[in-house]
């Protein structure tokens, strides 16, 4: 090979390469910022399913029209989500929701798109943008703006699992636009999939401070005739009401380089006594995994011994559990003893309210009896194991006493 073909070669490598890098390289950061729809927060979304996706699961049950609610914070964003038109639910509530609802206004604040296209009669119909699997709406400042600052129709799913989508935002014309199928079918499901149902709630970098755990007996607890513990927190006191109360608190106390938190419980007098560690543990653990496993307004509890208006239920006998967190933060709950067995799906429930939830929900009855077990044995001073066994002492007199809350 002579040098000219030699030099040839070289030059033709080198254009190829050059092409190459110009088509295939990397991207520029306009190129980055133009592979999403916005770049924007909202604080609310509403989506309005307008008919049914022959491709969408069947279980899913997507709502008619659900809302989801973002309140910024200084330090972390509560969301709240609701369905006026709910299919399972009677006159349903607005209700905190949970990181199905959080994980939306994150997907949406930066959309991915696989390309856009001009909005033409002909496209939209051939893709059936005619009529529209669903309808979606985001507000910036809700509830400031009673109109949307975006709209968007959404096409049922494409053959590849993509959806197109036909977004007017504002004043300017509508464009089109393709994205990847998953930023649709987190929508897909029912209200309870984006209800919170944790009694504690923790708000970032906050931990269990303190709790104090009331159990009662023979006083008459009213649940009103719709099933809203309006009177959850006004007991009816009778000549045999007795209230045992504990309370807790824990402290961070540091060992070499490790963080340890000691349960201590306070008498009336103030007074810190130690109590069994592995016994404040577990309860601290039950109160953690206590949630709503199903919600008051449920039309399926109606038939299964919850509270109609025909109906009004007293209760004798439950707990109070009132806990604060590290941020100054209350969470209160009551559960209730009903007045016979509540059985669903082949398991037994109490009755659960809140100071966040208007409605009386349904809690697993396994949880309220470890409670139960796990206070009796703080107070009498059971050890939870033997070989570290504490001085058992009876419960005080002045630990033990009446009172209306």
């Amino acid at each position: 090979m002579n040098a000219r073909r030699k030099y040839l070669l070289i030059l033709s490598v080198v254009c190829l390469a050059l092409a190459a890098l110009v088509f295939w390289g990397p991207r520029t950061e306009e190129d980055r910022q133009n592979a999403y729809l916005w770049n924007r927060d909202w604080e609310m979304i509403e989506y309005k399913q307008l008919q049914a996706d022959a491709a969408t699961e069947t279980s899913s049950r997507p709502e008619a029209l659900i809302r989801f609610m973002r309140k910024p914070g200084l330090k972390a964003d509560d969301y709240f989500v609701e369905a006026p038109a709910s299919k399972g639910h009677q006159d349903p509530q607005k209700r905190r929701a949970n990181s199905n609802a959080a994980n939306l206004f994150s997907d949406w604040r930066k959309p991915q798109h696989k390309g856009f296209y001009k909005a033409e009669s002909e496209l939209e119909s051939r893709m059936g943008l005619d009529r529209p699997l669903a309808m979606v709406s985001f507000y910036a400042d809700y509830p400031t703006k009673a109109k949307a600052d975006v709209q968007i129709w959404i096409s049922p799913k494409l053959k590849n699992g993509n959806y197109l989508l036909k977004i007017q935002e504002m004043q300017d014309p509508p464009v089109l636009a393709v994205i990847p199928g998953f930023l649709v079918s987190k929508f897909q499901f029912d209200l309870n999939h984006f209800r919170d149902r944790r009694f504690l709630y923790f708000p970032a970098q906050t931990s269990l401070k303190s709790l104090e755990i009331s159990n009662w007996q023979n006083q008459a607890h009213r649940i009103d005739s719709d099933g809203r513990a309006a009177y959850a927190d006004m007991p009816e006191q009778t000549a045999q009401s007795e209230t045992t109360t504990l309370y807790l608190q824990n402290t961070a106390k540091q060992e070499g380089e490790s963080t340890v938190v000691e349960w201590t419980r306070l008498q009336s007098n103030g007074d810190a006594v130690q109590v069994d560690q592995g016994a404040a543990t577990r309860l601290e653990s039950t109160l953690k995994q206590i949630q709503s496993l199903h919600f008051g307004d449920e039309l399926t509890l109606t038939a299964n011994g919850y509270p109609t208006p025909e109906r009004q239920k007293v209760i004798q006998n439950g707990v109070k559990l009132d806990a604060s967190l590290s941020d100054g933060t209350r969470n209160r709950a009551w559960l209730y003893q009903p007045d016979k067995t509540i059985a669903l799906d082949q398991k037994s429930y109490v009755w659960l309210a809140t100071d966040n939830d208007e409605f009386v929900n349904l809690t697993s009855k396994d949880q309220w009896a470890e409670i139960l077990r796990s206070t009796r044995a703080i107070l009498n001073g059971i050890p939870s194991d033997p070989s570290h066994a504490q001085s058992s002492r009876p419960l005080r007199e002045a630990d033990q006493h009446d009172h209306n809350h």
